[in-house]
């Protein structure tokens, strides 16, 4: 069980160590992109996605 809740849920059920673009999450998930970046933002700085070259993904 994933201890994720909401819009950080959906972000990482999505997505994986294969890094995505905010479109291509935004297709993924359906969530608006303003959403995405700011859940994004959270997830990275308690470490729980990377963004390299405004990509994420999850670390290895």
């Amino acid at each position: 069980m994933s201890s994720f809740e909401g819009t950080a849920a959906q972000i990482m059920e999505v997505l994986t160590a294969e890094a995505m673009s905010v479109e291509e999450l935004v297709e993924a998930t359906g969530l608006d992109s303003s959403e995405i970046l700011s859940e994004l933002t959270i997830l990275e700085l308690d470490g729980n996605v990377v963004r390299e070259n405004g990509r994420y993904s999850r670390p290895l």
